[in-house]
């Protein structure tokens, strides 16, 4: 029964937090426009981006957005899902730090 009210649960997106491995697998992805707030200029600022359609994260089934405009972390996903018709990897992501400073680690597997 509970699963009915999950429908009506909102879709928040998929957050990151700094040193929390974070585990997720995907169904597709797409490419467009994103709108943030810099963090240093305080100036909303327009980027090409990354969205990456969430079906479970860390262990549990969902319908979320992780939105990514970090040049580094887009670099190392693409090998797993340029050219590629289907996806079953499980994503490991973890952040590493804050602002422009942060790094991420990325670990693949089945």
């Amino acid at each position: 029964m509970s699963s009915q009210w999950d429908d009506f649960m909102p879709d928040e997106p998929v957050v990151l937090i700094d040193n929390v491995p974070k585990k997720i697998r995907i169904q597709g992805y797409s490419f467009g426009p994103m709108t943030f707030t810099d963090a240093v200029t305080k100036q909303e600022k327009t980027v090409q981006g990354l969205s990456l359609d969430v079906i479970e994260e860390d262990g549990r089934k969902v319908d979320k957005s992780l939105n990514i405009v970090s040049k580094r972390l887009i670099a190392k996903l693409r090998p797993y899902l340029e050219n590629k018709t289907e996806i079953k990897d499980l994503f490991t992501i973890t952040a590493q730090g804050s602002g422009l400073a942060t790094d991420y680690s990325l670990q693949v597997s089945k």
